[in-house]
């Protein structure tokens, strides 16, 4: 029993959806419980950001243009995947309503935070729609849910908190029957709905944290983000060419990470799973035979007397994280070193 959650790179095209299915498939065939979340296409939200502010500063043919190349995308994907009529019946109402929100924005020239917020999830219900249709057509049975049932505080519409008491609840009644009946659900990620039912995100990087959510709502134990990169590494590949995949690292390792420059994720959206004591897998969509990071509340013990080196180029500063804290200075002195004469000059 586990969540999958793909990112924008992982749901970006016909290929990376082809490959999508054959992860689904194969953890089907090994007997495995799922539940995926999926984020929009990658770029959709920025371009569906871009067309309100348009929108609002009474530019409505660019935003129009816009809006056609988010729905020709889409359709083009699902012509080439072989589902463009489903498609199109799932996802009408859907490019209609947002025609309809950009011509409202435009007549009153206000972008509001509520109007920011519907407008955003049009990214992620597009790309259920799109997945959901196409592992139908392979025989894969798969149900779509906008994630209404997770409930918000109405804080902000923007950037709102989970409230976790209705989320449960709501969550494992819609989900557990769609299980019941051997479907997998498809749910979209980034967005729950508030007191009044209005649609209100969880922030950017909100699929991951649904992709949480849903993992401790069901009980569960291992979250899979499936991503573009084969998990953490020892160092910028960029950089240090023959930097290697961390194995294994505790979440206060990866958070500092992520702090210090690491990119892979943000590791508030993944804190729900290892606070129950689960894990979190990151994998990569386009080398899925890689075993990828696994992510843990406190790692086992580590050969090497450095997990990773992480950069900020603006700060001009290093951090160097060692798993064993009584590592002796030694080891620093001589990685600084190292760093100061082999990667500064190339930074």
């Amino acid at each position: 029993m586990k969540v999958l959650k793909f990112g924008g790179t992982s749901m970006g095209s016909v290929e990376s959806l082809v490959l999508i299915a054959k992860i689904i498939k194969e953890n089907l065939d090994n007997s495995v419980q799922m539940i995926i979340a999926c984020s929009a296409m990658s770029g959709v939200t920025n371009n569906l950001i871009e067309i309100g502010h348009l929108a609002e500063n009474n530019n409505e043919e660019s935003a129009i243009d816009l809006y056609n190349n988010i729905k020709n995308r889409h359709f083009e994907t699902a012509e080439a995947l072989g589902i463009k009529s489903e498609f199109e019946k799932q996802t009408t109402h859907l490019f209609q309503d947002l025609q309809n929100l950009i011509r409202g924005i435009s007549l009153i020239r206000e972008f509001s935070e509520r109007s920011n917020a519907y407008l955003q999830s049009f990214g992620e219900r597009f790309s259920t729609r799109l997945l959901t249709a196409y592992l139908n057509k392979l025989n894969i049975n798969a149900r779509q849910f906008d994630s209404g049932f997770i409930k918000t505080q109405g804080i902000n519409f923007t950037v709102d908190e989970i409230d976790w008491e209705k989320t449960i609840d709501e969550t494992n009644k819609i989900l557990s029957q769609s299980i019941e009946k051997n479907e997998i659900p498809i749910v979209t990620g980034f967005f729950g709905t508030n007191k009044q039912g209005v649609i209100s995100l969880i922030g950017r990087g909100g699929s991951d944290l649904t992709g949480a959510v849903l993992t401790v709502c069901m009980g569960w134990k291992t979250l899979e983000i499936w991503t573009d990169v084969d998990g953490f590494l020892t160092a910028d590949p960029r950089i240090v060419k023959n930097a290697r995949i961390i194995d294994e690292i505790g979440f206060q390792e990866a958070s500092e990470l992520c702090f210090f420059g690491a990119k892979v994720l943000h590791p508030k959206t993944i804190r729900p799973v290892i606070d129950l004591d689960g894990e979190v897998w990151i994998k990569n969509t386009f080398n899925a035979n890689n075993p990828g990071t696994r992510i843990k509340r406190k790692a086992e013990e580590n050969k090497y007397a450095v997990i990773s080196i992480s950069s900020k180029k603006s700060a001009w500063y290093l951090w160097i994280y060692s798993l064993h804290r009584k590592t002796e200075n030694r080891y620093f002195q001589t990685c600084l070193f190292w760093l100061n004469n082999k990667i500064f000059p190339s930074i």
